[in-house]
């Protein structure tokens, strides 16, 4: 949950995004990387899901506008909890690649933390990149490299 609901675009995660891919998802896989030295070392996941319609536009086109209105928002876990500390939506520079990308870093800048998000729409592909981070950091071309890998394996 967040405040307001809209935010919920910034992950790809609204009611109307889990529909689409719980009624349309036919595979999906990842793979996770770390680097073990402590818990603030970067962590890096890419995920591919399949679908057996093309990915919503729409759905990026939410998101982007979602970003507008949510540079500053709150998070719940559950409908009856209370909505917890603020966190900063803000756009990182994002490549364009396959027929649509968005990328978004939320965090917490009074704790250096942070998750870029890079999101890749390819035909009935969604390709997600994240990368855990500290919030100061600049990780402009970490993300894109394993979207581009991913999309050049999907066009052998």
């Amino acid at each position: 949950m967040t405040d307001p609901e809209s935010c919920l675009a910034l992950e790809l995660d609204t009611p109307e995004m889990r529909t689409f891919k719980k009624e349309h998802m036919v595979a999906g896989g990842g793979q996770i990387y770390l680097q073990p030295q402590d818990f603030a070392a970067p962590q890096m996941s890419v995920i591919l899901w399949s679908h057996d319609e093309v990915y919503p536009k729409r759905f990026f086109d939410e998101a982007g506008a979602a970003l507008a209105e949510c540079t500053t928002y709150a998070t719940a876990d559950a409908p009856d909890d209370t909505m917890g500390d603020d966190w900063q939506a803000t756009s990182i520079p994002t490549p364009a690649m396959g027929d649509q990308s968005f990328g978004v870093r939320i965090g917490r800048e009074q704790f250096d933390m942070a998750v870029d998000y890079l999101w890749v729409r390819s035909g009935r592909n969604l390709i997600s990149v994240r990368m855990r981070t500290g919030y100061t950091q600049s990780n402009d071309k970490r993300p894109a490299k394993y979207a581009r890998g991913v999309l050049d394996e999907l066009a052998r």
